[in-house]
């Protein structure tokens, strides 16, 4: 039931395409039992070429899958890929108090997990743009960073949360691996 409720968020929140949602709906008939006849026929029936029908299927999903699984946290409903504006609902330490920091690669590049789901996160906070860019990390790549420093690439090209030598010079450190060095960070 799980992994069927984790495909129904991938599809609600935007990271599978309706086409394929679609298929997918087509080759799964333990939905039906899952969300009942009537959710199952409106699947069924959905025209997904039309987005005020799917938006309005992705409404009713949500609202089932609630009630059968309901959420630990927001980190379900997030992307993949997300990116949240910092405001003030979103500060530093209401956002951070839902996870726990594992490893920091700069001062602004993080790796946590969510106290609540367990799910683990590359955060990138642009205090530049004001926003996080949050990452979704499975096994395959939290693993790397957390045994090994080894990161993947996608906010390689973030200049703003990377600190320039002005930054780290202001604040003692002569290079970005002397700051990771002296805060027992990886590189």
């Amino acid at each position: 039931m799980d992994e069927l409720i984790q495909v129904i968020w991938r599809f609600i929140r935007g990271d599978l395409a309706a086409a394929e949602f679609e298929r997918w709906v087509y080759n799964t008939p333990q939905l039906e039992k899952l969300l009942g006849n009537s959710l199952y026929l409106d699947l069924r029936v959905c025209n997904y070429q039309k987005r005020n029908q799917v938006e309005k299927l992705k409404k009713a999903l949500e609202f089932a899958v609630d009630q059968i699984m309901p959420r630990e946290c927001d980190c379900i409903t997030w992307r993949d890929n997300q990116k949240i504006p910092m405001d003030i609902n979103s500060r530093w330490e209401i956002f951070s108090a839902a996870f726990t920091i594992l490893v920091k690669r700069t001062p602004w590049l993080e790796c946590v997990r969510c106290n609540s789901c367990g799910q683990h996160w590359y955060i990138a906070t642009d205090t530049i743009e004001d926003v996080y860019y949050l990452y979704r990390l499975g096994d395959e790549e939290a693993d790397p960073i957390l045994q090994k420093g080894s990161w993947p690439p996608v906010f390689n090209s973030l200049a703003a949360v990377w600190p320039d030598r002005e930054w780290l010079e202001e604040y003692g450190f002569k290079s970005l691996q002397e700051w990771q060095e002296r805060n027992n960070q990886s590189i």
